[in-house]
């Protein structure tokens, strides 16, 4: 089976947030850029926010939230609220897609993109759902309702009870507008899908370039002193698709899971390709290399090294995995010719061939294989390249690569981004991310790159009623440094219980009611005679559904945004061209 084209990630963290695997028996510290799928649970502590990215939507957890995600598929995103409530803003809904939300007290299908709140409840508190925007309808056990857009309802008990109101935006709402103002994208979604998990934040972090060789590259404002694609992160083993790689940069997702890397006039550029609107995960889009221990690569005759490179434009990417032929040419679409994609070879194509035969093998990094399999940062171990690493042969497999328990638990400690400008220059934005720190110590900030001090801060502007950006137009991006803070290794949270991880959709199972419940209402054709006695197994009766008999609130004014957040009153009309706008004291006609 072929594991999900889609997949969230851990976009903000907020205070001290958890998570866990369905096979995990305690909590772990959570990682910024950590995939999101099927079997993970999340929780915030008092203190805590958290941020889930999935494509074009957004899931926002406030304090005290625990989150399971029961289903991460390409048709199906099927979260449960344990405790706590949420913020759901839907990017989209595709046809054949849907979008539930599980509570104690019934399930909550997204009907259309907008903005939901959702509060769990639990035996004496009801689960409350507010339509800020869109459509919302909520399933008990024989029961429905729907919630329009401005409305709030709450429901409690078995059989439900149900109460209806407008909705009322809270604090964590308006923080969480806040958040997708500041993460709007401008220039990104000309040339990535908004499918693409992690887009938000490549114009903030960096600017867009045209090319004559990749067309459209967009290349990151700020990087550390000797950085390469996949060198400034951690490996984690992430089921279903094993070794993944972790990144520390806060826009690090989206140019590591997806596109291919190339050096454009001494840059790294990232080139995401033609715009694919479906586009497909990949855990790490590398080839892998396993050379034999070497003295002169500072190790024992007895250790061993693994080393890997980014892939360029039109190399192949074959997972370590056995994919199917069409995920093969899912996950290489948009980067490889339609030519290529025909005959792509299934299994790993890269045995057999040597590092000097990729377009980025000035851009290997190489580590002792116990750094790797345990989730160590990389960049504070990686090993010189021998003279001859052009002859170093792409590794067959990384099946032999066992996962520690640290590398299947993501990392426990934290790191914090802190640039370094230039004297006089403004200091930028701290963004506290985390990853493994292989001296359980704190590193300080490194010093500046051989030859030269660390490069100037790049210019500044300032949108209105915005956060300032980095100017598009410049030229060279910025070196900067990184400090290495330790956390605890076990992370705080509730106890650990069993999902139901094969949750059945409640709107799947309401359609198909409401479905036999229409055709039962019709009126049958009477046999014109006896027929034998059917021996087929007769189908089960399907749960009746009725619609919850709730009068609809009477709402004030309208809700909608605005840059203070969510407000209630009358949006004020423009008046048509070449009319006259009355006094508000004139009596209008």
């Amino acid at each position: 089976d072929d594991p999900p084209a889609r997949v969230g990630r851990v976009s903000y963290a907020e205070g001290s947030v958890s998570f866990h695997a369905r096979d995990q028996t305690q909590w772990s510290f959570a990682a910024i850029n950590y995939p999101v799928t099927t079997g993970l649970s999340f929780y915030d502590d008092a203190d805590g926010r958290t941020e889930i990215e999935i494509g074009s939507s957004i899931v926002r957890m406030d304090h005290a939230t625990e989150v399971t995600v029961l289903q991460l598929t390409d048709a199906v995103t099927q979260i449960e609220v344990d405790q706590g409530a949420i913020n759901y803003r839907l990017g989209d809904l595709a046809p054949g897609q849907t979008a539930e939300v599980e509570t104690p007290h019934g399930a909550v299908s997204l009907l259309q993109p907008g903005t939901y709140h959702i509060v769990a409840g639990d035996e004496t508190h009801p689960a409350i759902i507010a339509t800020l925007e869109g459509q919302a309808r909520f399933i008990g056990q024989q029961t429905y309702l729907d919630i329009a857009g401005g409305e709030q309802a709450t429901a409690i008990g078995e059989p439900v009870s149900y109460t209806m109101a407008q909705a009322e935006p809270d604090e964590f709402d308006n923080w969480s507008l806040q958040r997708d103002e500041r993460e709007r994208y401008r220039e990104t979604i000309r040339y990535v899908s908004p499918e693409t998990t992690g887009y938000q934040d490549l114009d903030r972090y960096g600017s867009w370039r045209s090319v004559p060789d990749y067309g459209e590259i967009w290349v990151p404002s700020e990087v550390p002193a000797g950085w390469a694609p996949y060198r400034e992160g951690h490996w984690a083993w992430v089921a279903p698709w094993g070794w993944t790689w972790i990144d520390d940069q806060p826009w690090g997702f989206t140019p590591f899971h997806y596109g291919r890397w190339a050096q454009v006039g001494g840059d790294w550029a990232w080139v995401p390709g033609t715009l694919d609107p479906h586009p497909v995960y990949a855990p790490a889009l590398v080839a892998f290399t396993t050379p034999p221990p070497r003295p002169e690569l500072g190790m024992g005759l007895a250790a061993a090294a693994i080393g890997w490179l980014a892939l360029a434009p039109h190399e192949v990417y074959n997972p370590p995995y056995r994919p199917s032929a069409a995920y093969l040419r899912g996950i290489n679409r948009g980067t490889v010719s339609p030519a290529a994609l025909k005959d792509l070879p299934r299994g790993n194509a890269s045995a057999g061939r040597t590092i000097g035969t990729y377009a980025n093998q000035r851009g290997a990094t190489l580590v002792p294989q116990a750094v790797f399999t345990s989730a160590q940062a990389v960049q504070h171990a990686t090993l010189p390249l021998p003279p001859t690493f052009r002859a170093l042969r792409a590794a067959p497999t990384l099946g032999a690569l066992q996962p520690t328990t640290a590398a299947r638990m993501a990392a426990a400690t934290a790191l914090k981004i802190v640039a370094h400008p230039a004297a006089g220059q403004e200091r930028t934005e701290e963004h506290e991310i985390h990853a493994p720190n292989p001296s359980g110590g704190v590193i300080r900030p490194t010093a500046p790159v051989a030859g030269g001090p660390v490069a100037p801060a790049m210019p500044k502007r300032q949108e209105a009623g915005g956060e300032a950006e980095p100017n598009p137009q410049a030229a060279r991006p910025v070196v900067r440094q990184a400090s290495v803070e330790q956390k605890p290794a076990t992370a705080p949270g509730p106890a650990i219980r069993l999902p139901h991880f094969e949750a059945d959709l409640r709107q799947k199972t309401l359609e198909q009611s409401l479905h036999v419940q229409a055709a039962a209402a019709k009126p049958q054709p009477v046999p014109a005679r006896l027929s034998a006695p059917s021996t087929s197994r007769a189908e089960p009766t399907p749960v009746v559904f009725h619609p919850a008999p709730v009068q609809k609130p009477a709402q004030a004014a309208p809700l909608h945004t605005s840059p203070d957040g969510w407000k209630r009153e009358q949006v004020k009309q423009p008046v048509p061209a070449g009319e006259h706008k009355p006094a508000d004291d004139r009596p209008h006609p």
